[in-house]
């Protein structure tokens, strides 16, 4: 089970979050996003009476914050798989090097529901895309911290103890 999950503090900026018309619904999309059942893929497999015992709500509740939500775009839900996708999900918890990439990709490949596999790979691929393209604008040969460390040491208050 993971220790914790990262929300963005940008969720409370988003436009279709901020356009969600319950605190039922707002509750169900952070439980979405960061509850123990959730995962590396940004999919879980989230049956409603699962939901309904750990937020203590009716499951007619549940499937109405639910649907808000899966309206509003920022859950992709497949009813028949009881899977569920927080969109945008590699915009927060992107793969952190090679490795783990390769854990998500298998992690992808084991979604039942087709739509929410396409869905997810898309997003997944195009994240993976601009790591890379990031990391190509960096010069390899120049380490941020020493660059800053330069400029540091050319600062009128540290030159002043010099003789």
């Amino acid at each position: 089970m993971r220790e914790f999950a990262k929300v963005t503090p940008q969720t409370w900026r988003d436009r279709r979050f901020k356009g969600l018309s319950s605190s039922d619904a707002r509750l169900a999309y952070l439980y979405c996003v960061a509850s123990e059942h959730q995962n590396s893929s940004g999919v879980c497999r989230l049956p409603a009476l699962y939901a309904c015992a750990d937020l203590a709500w009716t499951n007619e509740r549940y499937m109405a914050a639910l649907a808000e939500v899966v309206a509003a775009g920022l859950i992709v839900h497949d009813p028949h798989t009881d899977e569920l996708y927080c969109v945008g999900w590699y915009g927060i918890n992107p793969a952190m090097n090679p490795s783990h990439g390769q854990f998500i990709e298998r992690r992808i490949s084991e979604i039942e529901s087709d739509f929410i596999r396409e869905a997810v790979e898309t997003e997944f691929l195009q994240s993976q895309e601009e790591r890379e393209a990031r990391r190509q604008r960096k010069p390899a040969n120049v380490h941020p911290l020493n660059a800053a460390s330069d400029r540091l040491l050319e600062t009128g208050y540290l030159k002043r103890g010099q003789s």
